[in-house]
């Protein structure tokens, strides 16, 4: 056999067991490559609270706040939505739409004060795009079907107003509520 014939295949050899052995470093490297986990979407479910004429106002205090804190806790699994509208007049008021599987379960919106500084905030919470419960600086609500059943101050004691003045709250707060999710 010719010198140069050896060496050919001698490279030839080399270079065949050269690839041999990048192969399956790209193989055990790749095994070693964790393949990205897919989160599954954890489903969450409010329990919304029902509402009587016949509780007292601690017992809708607590139905509210357990349910507030329901969602807070699962805050972390809902989207939200960041805007400026003019409200009563004041422009850039900011509103937040915060939504559970692309329903709006509150809305809030930035208040002033006196000064004319965004100070406070007024919330709305729904269900099934239905408000269930308002809260302001100075008064507390709380619906059954859109309908105005309960009306406390700050500290939960029960405001007592006539029934126009229930119906013209209530006009308010639902007219806002769907000027906001606009």
């Amino acid at each position: 056999m010719k010198t140069p014939t050896i060496y050919f295949y001698l490279l030839l050899i080399i270079i065949c067991f050269s690839n041999c052995q990048n192969a399956e470093k790209s193989d055990s490297k790749s095994a070693d490559t964790p393949i990205p986990k897919v989160e599954k979407v954890e489903k969450v479910n409010i329990n919304y609270p029902n509402f009587s004429k016949a509780q007292s106002p601690q017992e809708i205090k607590n139905l509210v706040l357990n349910t507030l804190k329901e969602i807070d806790e699962n805050s972390s699994k809902f989207t939200s939505e960041s805007k400026k509208m003019t409200i009563d007049g004041v422009p850039n008021t900011p509103v937040e739409i915060i939504f559970l599987d692309k329903e709006p379960i509150k809305v809030s919106y930035g208040v002033t004060n006196d000064a004319g500084n965004f100070d406070g905030t007024y919330s709305y919470y729904l269900k099934n795009r239905k408000v269930w419960y308002g809260d302001q600086i100075y008064a507390k609500y709380v619906f059954t079907n859109d309908k105005l059943t309960h009306w406390f101050n700050e500290n939960w004691k029960v405001n007592v107003v006539s029934v126009q003045n229930r119906k013209d709250r209530e006009k308010q707060i639902l007219e806002m509520i769907e000027t906001l999710l606009l």
